[in-house]
């Protein structure tokens, strides 16, 4: 999805999408049901880490966890 791939930072982001991005993050993070007793994971890999990196900002007052993952290149 080209669309998606805007807003992943891969290929550089502009101030007007980042500010779209940012909005979009928070309007679409007050559909989250996170209690406060659940421990959530927010999973980013390789490039595209940016946007879940955003979503687990959103909810740094819970239990939350942000990693994100890689392939190793020296591992084929």
């Amino acid at each position: 999805n080209k669309k998606y791939l805007k807003y992943t930072g891969r290929f550089g982001i502009n101030k007007e999408d980042q500010k779209n991005l940012l909005d979009t993050v928070k309007k679409e993070s007050l559909k989250f049901s996170i209690d406060y007793d659940e421990k959530i994971l927010f999973l980013g890999t390789e490039e595209f880490m940016y946007i879940p990196m955003l979503f687990a900002k959103q909810f740094e007052d819970k239990d939350v966890y942000y990693h994100s993952t890689t392939r190793s290149p020296i591992v084929e």
